[in-house]
Protein backbone atom coordinates (compact mmCIF):
# COMPACT_ATOMS: atom_id res chain seq x y z
CA UNK A 1 0.00 0.00 0.00
CA UNK A 2 3.06 2.29 0.76
CA UNK A 3 4.27 2.18 -2.31
CA UNK A 4 0.98 2.87 -4.36
CA UNK A 5 0.09 5.72 -2.34
CA UNK A 6 3.86 7.37 -3.07
CA UNK A 7 3.60 6.46 -6.75
CA UNK A 8 0.22 7.96 -6.87
CA UNK A 9 1.26 10.89 -4.47
CA UNK A 10 4.64 10.96 -6.55
CA UNK A 11 2.60 11.90 -9.65
CA UNK A 12 0.15 14.85 -7.81
CA UNK A 13 4.01 15.83 -6.35
CA UNK A 14 6.00 15.44 -9.50
CA UNK A 15 2.83 17.93 -11.27
CA UNK A 16 3.24 19.71 -8.38
CA UNK A 17 6.58 20.38 -8.06
CA UNK A 18 6.67 21.59 -11.94
CA UNK A 19 3.77 23.93 -11.00
CA UNK A 20 5.20 25.32 -8.02
CA UNK A 21 8.78 25.98 -9.38
CA UNK A 22 6.93 27.70 -12.24
CA UNK A 23 4.53 30.08 -9.56
CA UNK A 24 7.64 30.78 -7.58
CA UNK A 25 9.28 31.97 -10.49
CA UNK A 26 6.61 34.14 -11.26
CA UNK A 27 6.42 35.14 -7.97
CA UNK A 28 10.29 35.85 -7.45
CA UNK A 29 9.97 37.83 -10.74
CA UNK A 30 7.15 39.96 -8.50
CA UNK A 31 9.20 40.54 -5.31
CA UNK A 32 11.75 42.15 -7.83
CA UNK A 33 9.62 44.30 -9.33
CA UNK A 34 7.45 45.86 -6.27
CA UNK A 35 8.20 46.90 -3.33
CA UNK A 36 8.07 44.44 0.11
CA UNK A 37 4.91 46.46 1.21
CA UNK A 38 2.92 45.82 -2.17
CA UNK A 39 4.35 42.04 -1.61
CA UNK A 40 2.74 42.24 1.77
CA UNK A 41 -0.05 43.51 0.01
CA UNK A 42 -0.33 40.87 -2.73
CA UNK A 43 0.50 38.35 0.54
CA UNK A 44 -3.05 39.41 1.97
CA UNK A 45 -4.90 39.27 -1.58
CA UNK A 46 -3.81 35.38 -1.25
CA UNK A 47 -4.66 34.93 2.30
CA UNK A 48 -8.20 36.43 1.65
CA UNK A 49 -9.13 34.59 -1.82
CA UNK A 50 -7.69 31.00 -0.12
CA UNK A 51 -9.96 32.02 3.17
CA UNK A 52 -12.86 32.80 0.83
CA UNK A 53 -12.20 29.86 -1.12
CA UNK A 54 -12.10 27.21 2.23
CA UNK A 55 -15.37 28.87 3.33
CA UNK A 56 -17.23 28.29 -0.23
CA UNK A 57 -16.44 25.20 -0.34
CA UNK A 58 -17.85 24.29 3.37
CA UNK A 59 -16.28 20.56 3.47
CA UNK A 60 -17.95 19.33 0.16
CA UNK A 61 -15.23 18.52 -1.70
CA UNK A 62 -14.41 16.04 0.90
CA UNK A 63 -18.24 14.67 1.67
CA UNK A 64 -18.09 14.06 -2.46
CA UNK A 65 -15.37 11.84 -2.37
CA UNK A 66 -17.12 9.77 1.03
CA UNK A 67 -20.65 9.37 -1.25
CA UNK A 68 -21.22 6.24 -2.39
CA UNK A 69 -23.84 7.20 -5.62
CA UNK A 70 -21.12 9.46 -7.40
CA UNK A 71 -23.52 10.98 -9.78
CA UNK A 72 -26.02 12.66 -7.48
CA UNK A 73 -23.24 13.42 -5.80
CA UNK A 74 -21.55 14.94 -8.15
CA UNK A 75 -25.07 17.36 -8.70
CA UNK A 76 -25.30 18.27 -5.11
CA UNK A 77 -21.89 19.21 -4.98
CA UNK A 78 -22.19 21.36 -7.80
CA UNK A 79 -25.21 23.06 -7.06
CA UNK A 80 -24.01 23.59 -3.32
CA UNK A 81 -20.82 24.90 -4.00
CA UNK A 82 -21.92 27.34 -6.65
CA UNK A 83 -24.60 28.78 -4.38
CA UNK A 84 -21.92 28.91 -1.84
CA UNK A 85 -19.21 30.74 -3.60
CA UNK A 86 -21.64 33.69 -4.63
CA UNK A 87 -22.42 34.17 -0.75
CA UNK A 88 -18.69 34.22 0.29
CA UNK A 89 -17.90 36.69 -2.80
CA UNK A 90 -20.03 38.91 -1.54
CA UNK A 91 -19.07 38.71 1.83
CA UNK A 92 -15.45 39.10 1.35
CA UNK A 93 -16.18 41.79 -0.54
CA UNK A 94 -17.95 43.31 2.27
CA UNK A 95 -15.20 42.27 4.49
CA UNK A 96 -12.33 43.77 2.71
CA UNK A 97 -13.90 47.03 2.25
CA UNK A 98 -14.77 47.40 5.70
CA UNK A 99 -11.56 46.83 7.01
CA UNK A 100 -10.07 48.75 4.36
CA UNK A 101 -6.75 47.33 4.32
CA UNK A 102 -6.97 47.13 -0.15
CA UNK A 103 -8.13 49.41 -2.65
CA UNK A 104 -11.74 48.92 -4.01
CA UNK A 105 -10.58 47.95 -7.13
CA UNK A 106 -8.54 45.13 -5.78
CA UNK A 107 -10.92 44.14 -3.66
CA UNK A 108 -13.45 43.39 -6.16
CA UNK A 109 -10.94 41.40 -8.08
CA UNK A 110 -9.69 39.75 -5.24
CA UNK A 111 -13.70 38.56 -3.64
CA UNK A 112 -14.32 37.89 -7.90
CA UNK A 113 -11.79 35.35 -7.81
CA UNK A 114 -13.81 33.03 -5.86
CA UNK A 115 -16.40 32.22 -8.36
CA UNK A 116 -13.89 30.42 -10.88
CA UNK A 117 -12.01 29.29 -7.46
CA UNK A 118 -15.69 27.01 -6.93
CA UNK A 119 -15.43 25.49 -10.35
CA UNK A 120 -12.07 24.48 -10.11
CA UNK A 121 -12.65 22.94 -6.58
CA UNK A 122 -15.75 20.67 -8.40
CA UNK A 123 -13.30 19.84 -11.29
CA UNK A 124 -10.39 18.82 -8.92
CA UNK A 125 -12.35 16.70 -6.45
CA UNK A 126 -13.81 14.88 -9.54
CA UNK A 127 -10.75 14.11 -11.49
CA UNK A 128 -8.72 13.15 -7.97
CA UNK A 129 -11.98 11.03 -7.18
CA UNK A 130 -11.91 9.61 -10.85
CA UNK A 131 -7.55 9.31 -10.55
CA UNK A 132 -6.89 11.59 -12.38
CA UNK A 133 -4.62 13.54 -10.04
CA UNK A 134 -1.72 14.99 -12.93
CA UNK A 135 -4.30 17.66 -14.12
CA UNK A 136 -5.06 19.30 -10.73
CA UNK A 137 -1.20 19.55 -9.73
CA UNK A 138 -1.04 22.18 -12.91
CA UNK A 139 -3.57 24.34 -11.83
CA UNK A 140 -0.99 27.33 -10.51
CA UNK A 141 1.08 26.74 -13.89
CA UNK A 142 -2.23 28.18 -15.77
CA UNK A 143 -3.11 30.62 -13.37
CA UNK A 144 0.09 31.91 -12.97
CA UNK A 145 1.37 32.43 -17.11
CA UNK A 146 -0.87 35.71 -17.82
CA UNK A 147 1.40 37.06 -14.25
CA UNK A 148 3.84 36.57 -16.21
CA UNK A 149 2.96 37.63 -19.34
CA UNK A 150 1.90 41.10 -17.97
CA UNK A 151 4.92 41.56 -15.93
CA UNK A 152 6.89 40.71 -19.21
CA UNK A 153 4.62 43.44 -20.47
CA UNK A 154 4.81 45.95 -17.86
CA UNK A 155 8.06 45.52 -15.94
CA UNK A 156 8.81 47.93 -13.30
CA UNK A 157 5.64 49.24 -13.90
CA UNK A 158 2.98 46.59 -13.09
CA UNK A 159 0.86 47.02 -9.88
CA UNK A 160 -0.60 44.40 -7.69
CA UNK A 161 -3.82 45.24 -9.01
CA UNK A 162 -2.06 44.16 -12.55
CA UNK A 163 -1.36 40.75 -10.90
CA UNK A 164 -4.43 39.75 -9.41
CA UNK A 165 -6.31 40.83 -12.58
CA UNK A 166 -4.04 38.49 -14.34
CA UNK A 167 -4.61 35.73 -11.65
CA UNK A 168 -8.22 36.19 -12.28
CA UNK A 169 -7.66 35.68 -16.13
CA UNK A 170 -5.89 32.22 -15.79
CA UNK A 171 -8.49 31.10 -12.83
CA UNK A 172 -11.16 31.04 -16.00
CA UNK A 173 -8.97 29.45 -18.68
CA UNK A 174 -7.78 26.96 -16.14
CA UNK A 175 -11.70 26.40 -15.62
CA UNK A 176 -12.25 26.10 -19.62
CA UNK A 177 -8.84 23.11 -19.82
CA UNK A 178 -10.09 21.13 -16.59
CA UNK A 179 -13.67 21.29 -15.42
CA UNK A 180 -15.06 18.12 -17.08
CA UNK A 181 -17.67 19.64 -19.05
CA UNK A 182 -19.15 16.22 -19.41
CA UNK A 183 -20.75 16.45 -16.73
CA UNK A 184 -22.82 19.43 -17.35
CA UNK A 185 -25.09 17.27 -19.49
CA UNK A 186 -25.69 15.02 -16.42
CA UNK A 187 -26.91 17.92 -14.06
CA UNK A 188 -30.30 16.84 -14.12
CA UNK A 189 -31.73 14.18 -12.13
CA UNK A 190 -32.10 13.24 -8.30
CA UNK A 191 -29.63 15.15 -5.81
CA UNK A 192 -29.14 15.59 -1.97
CA UNK A 193 -31.63 18.83 -0.66
CA UNK A 194 -29.10 21.71 -0.63
CA UNK A 195 -29.61 22.11 3.30
CA UNK A 196 -28.92 18.31 3.79
CA UNK A 197 -25.85 18.25 1.93
CA UNK A 198 -24.43 21.03 3.96
CA UNK A 199 -25.57 19.15 7.21
CA UNK A 200 -23.51 16.33 5.87
CA UNK A 201 -20.88 18.07 5.09
CA UNK A 202 -20.76 20.42 8.45
CA UNK A 203 -18.04 17.97 10.16
CA UNK A 204 -15.48 18.88 7.03
CA UNK A 205 -16.51 22.16 6.68
CA UNK A 206 -15.35 22.81 10.47
CA UNK A 207 -12.23 21.00 10.00
CA UNK A 208 -11.41 23.09 6.82
CA UNK A 209 -12.50 26.66 8.50
CA UNK A 210 -10.07 25.20 11.38
CA UNK A 211 -7.32 24.60 9.37
CA UNK A 212 -7.96 27.40 6.95
CA UNK A 213 -7.71 29.36 10.16
CA UNK A 214 -4.57 27.82 11.48
CA UNK A 215 -2.54 28.36 8.18
CA UNK A 216 -3.64 32.25 7.90
CA UNK A 217 -4.77 33.66 10.83
CA UNK A 218 -0.87 34.70 11.28
CA UNK A 219 -0.46 36.37 7.99
CA UNK A 220 -3.61 38.49 9.26
CA UNK A 221 -2.15 39.35 12.35
CA UNK A 222 0.98 40.34 11.38
CA UNK A 223 -0.57 42.54 8.82
CA UNK A 224 -2.80 44.04 11.97
CA UNK A 225 0.12 44.39 14.49
CA UNK A 226 2.73 44.96 11.67
CA UNK A 227 1.80 46.79 8.70
CA UNK A 228 2.52 45.82 4.59
CA UNK A 229 5.44 45.54 5.22
CA UNK A 230 6.13 43.09 7.49
CA UNK A 231 3.88 40.46 5.90
CA UNK A 232 5.62 41.00 2.60
CA UNK A 233 8.77 39.83 4.69
CA UNK A 234 6.61 36.77 6.18
CA UNK A 235 4.61 36.21 3.54
CA UNK A 236 7.64 35.30 1.41
CA UNK A 237 9.01 33.13 3.86
CA UNK A 238 5.73 30.98 4.27
CA UNK A 239 5.98 30.56 0.30
CA UNK A 240 9.12 29.15 0.68
CA UNK A 241 7.72 26.61 3.51
CA UNK A 242 4.63 25.88 1.60
CA UNK A 243 6.95 24.76 -1.44
CA UNK A 244 8.60 22.33 0.55
CA UNK A 245 5.63 20.84 1.80
CA UNK A 246 4.19 19.63 -1.24
CA UNK A 247 5.18 16.15 -0.55
CA UNK A 248 2.82 16.52 2.38
CA UNK A 249 0.19 18.29 1.05
CA UNK A 250 -0.24 15.86 -2.13
CA UNK A 251 -0.47 12.98 0.06
CA UNK A 252 -3.35 13.59 1.60
CA UNK A 253 -5.35 14.88 -0.88
CA UNK A 254 -4.70 11.31 -2.11
CA UNK A 255 -4.64 9.49 0.91
CA UNK A 256 -7.85 11.31 1.93
CA UNK A 257 -10.40 9.07 -0.28
CA UNK A 258 -8.31 6.15 -0.01
CA UNK A 259 -8.21 5.88 3.47
CA UNK A 260 -11.90 6.88 3.67
CA UNK A 261 -12.92 4.06 1.27
CA UNK A 262 -10.22 1.25 3.04
CA UNK A 263 -9.44 2.08 6.53
CA UNK A 264 -8.32 -1.76 7.30
CA UNK A 265 -5.22 -1.21 4.71
CA UNK A 266 -4.60 2.20 6.28
CA UNK A 267 -4.42 1.27 9.49
CA UNK A 268 -1.47 -1.69 8.77
CA UNK A 269 0.56 1.10 7.53
CA UNK A 270 -0.17 4.22 8.96
CA UNK A 271 2.88 4.25 11.28
CA UNK A 272 5.50 3.15 8.81
CA UNK A 273 4.19 5.67 6.30
CA UNK A 274 4.42 8.67 9.48
CA UNK A 275 8.04 7.47 9.76
CA UNK A 276 9.26 7.75 6.13
CA UNK A 277 7.45 11.06 5.84
CA UNK A 278 9.57 12.06 8.75
CA UNK A 279 12.57 11.47 7.44
CA UNK A 280 11.89 13.38 4.74
CA UNK A 281 10.97 16.43 6.57
CA UNK A 282 14.07 16.37 8.30
CA UNK A 283 15.89 16.27 5.30
CA UNK A 284 14.00 19.35 3.54
CA UNK A 285 13.83 21.43 6.85
CA UNK A 286 17.51 21.30 6.92
CA UNK A 287 18.16 22.20 3.54
CA UNK A 288 15.94 25.12 3.51
CA UNK A 289 17.01 26.18 7.04
CA UNK A 290 20.88 26.03 5.86
CA UNK A 291 19.83 27.41 2.46
CA UNK A 292 17.37 30.44 3.64
CA UNK A 293 20.26 33.51 3.78
CA UNK A 294 20.96 32.11 -0.21
CA UNK A 295 17.36 32.03 -1.53
CA UNK A 296 16.35 35.33 -0.31
CA UNK A 297 19.50 37.48 -0.70
CA UNK A 298 20.07 35.82 -4.05
CA UNK A 299 16.97 35.74 -5.31
CA UNK A 300 14.64 38.77 -4.05
CA UNK A 301 17.72 40.93 -2.37
CA UNK A 302 19.04 42.42 0.46
CA UNK A 303 15.45 44.30 1.27
CA UNK A 304 13.99 40.96 1.67
CA UNK A 305 16.60 40.15 4.26
CA UNK A 306 14.19 40.25 7.43
CA UNK A 307 12.66 37.14 6.13
CA UNK A 308 15.75 35.25 6.43
CA UNK A 309 15.53 34.78 10.31
CA UNK A 310 11.14 33.75 9.58
CA UNK A 311 12.05 31.14 7.23
CA UNK A 312 14.60 29.19 9.08
CA UNK A 313 12.46 29.28 12.17
CA UNK A 314 9.88 27.95 9.68
CA UNK A 315 11.75 25.06 8.41
CA UNK A 316 12.00 23.09 11.76
CA UNK A 317 8.04 22.78 11.04
CA UNK A 318 8.43 20.50 8.11
CA UNK A 319 9.34 18.02 10.52
CA UNK A 320 6.00 17.81 12.07
CA UNK A 321 4.19 19.07 9.22
CA UNK A 322 5.44 15.91 6.78
CA UNK A 323 4.60 13.59 9.98
CA UNK A 324 1.04 14.88 10.29
CA UNK A 325 0.16 14.77 6.76
CA UNK A 326 -0.74 10.86 6.89
CA UNK A 327 -1.98 10.81 10.40
CA UNK A 328 -4.64 13.50 9.91
CA UNK A 329 -5.71 12.43 6.88
CA UNK A 330 -5.96 9.26 8.20
CA UNK A 331 -7.73 10.82 11.67
CA UNK A 332 -10.39 12.97 9.66
CA UNK A 333 -11.50 10.18 7.11
CA UNK A 334 -12.27 7.82 9.82
CA UNK A 335 -15.48 7.56 12.28
CA UNK A 336 -13.55 9.62 15.36
CA UNK A 337 -13.77 12.72 13.03
CA UNK A 338 -16.03 14.51 15.38
CA UNK A 339 -14.89 13.49 18.31
CA UNK A 340 -11.18 14.97 16.75
CA UNK A 341 -12.75 18.65 15.65
CA UNK A 342 -12.99 20.04 19.72
CA UNK A 343 -8.79 19.15 20.22
CA UNK A 344 -8.19 20.53 16.08
CA UNK A 345 -9.79 23.59 16.97
CA UNK A 346 -8.21 24.02 20.39
CA UNK A 347 -4.96 23.90 18.90
CA UNK A 348 -6.11 26.43 15.90
CA UNK A 349 -7.18 28.38 19.16
CA UNK A 350 -3.50 28.30 20.57
CA UNK A 351 -1.90 28.97 17.25
CA UNK A 352 -3.97 32.49 17.09
CA UNK A 353 -3.88 33.52 20.88
CA UNK A 354 0.32 32.46 20.62
CA UNK A 355 0.09 34.98 17.72
CA UNK A 356 -1.42 37.68 19.77
CA UNK A 357 0.99 37.39 22.92
CA UNK A 358 4.09 37.22 20.57
CA UNK A 359 3.58 39.34 17.60
CA UNK A 360 3.47 42.87 19.20
CA UNK A 361 6.59 41.67 21.16
CA UNK A 362 8.82 39.68 19.39
CA UNK A 363 7.84 40.65 15.44
CA UNK A 364 8.29 38.63 12.75
CA UNK A 365 9.85 35.74 14.64
CA UNK A 366 6.77 35.58 17.25
CA UNK A 367 4.41 34.44 14.65
CA UNK A 368 7.37 31.99 13.41
CA UNK A 369 7.41 30.44 16.53
CA UNK A 370 3.63 30.20 17.58
CA UNK A 371 3.72 28.17 13.92
CA UNK A 372 6.75 25.74 15.44
CA UNK A 373 4.67 25.23 18.25
CA UNK A 374 1.14 24.52 17.29
CA UNK A 375 2.68 22.24 14.57
CA UNK A 376 4.06 20.09 17.46
CA UNK A 377 1.27 20.31 19.76
CA UNK A 378 -0.82 18.73 16.60
CA UNK A 379 1.27 16.03 15.90
CA UNK A 380 0.74 15.04 19.87
CA UNK A 381 -3.02 15.16 19.23
CA UNK A 382 -3.34 13.09 15.90
CA UNK A 383 -0.83 10.83 16.93
CA UNK A 384 -3.47 9.99 20.01
CA UNK A 385 -6.03 9.87 17.61
CA UNK A 386 -4.26 7.41 15.45
CA UNK A 387 -3.29 5.27 18.27
CA UNK A 388 -7.04 4.68 19.22
CA UNK A 389 -8.27 3.88 15.62
CA UNK A 390 -5.74 1.00 15.53
CA UNK A 391 -6.34 -0.02 18.46
CA UNK A 392 -10.65 -0.89 17.16
CA UNK A 393 -10.86 -3.71 15.39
Amino acid sequence: MIKSLFKRSGVHFGGSIISKIFTSTVYIVLSRFISPAEYGQATLVVTFSMLGSVVGDYGLSQWYQKQENEKEAFRSFMRARLILAVISSLALFTLITTLDWLPFSLALVTSSVLLPHALLSIATAYLIRHKDVFKPSLQQVIQSVPILIIMLIKQHSVTVLDAVTAYLIGDIVAVFLLFPRKKLSDLEGARTPFFATLRSATKYALLNYTSATYARADSILVRGFLGNAALGFYGLAYRYLEYFALLPASLVQITFPIFARDSKSAKKHIFALAGLMGIFGTVFGGLLALLSPVIITGFHGSEYAPAIIVMQILSATLVFMFINAPLSSYVQSSDLVKKFLPYGILNTALNVSLNILLIPTWGLQGAAVAMLVTECTGLLINLWFTKQLTRIS
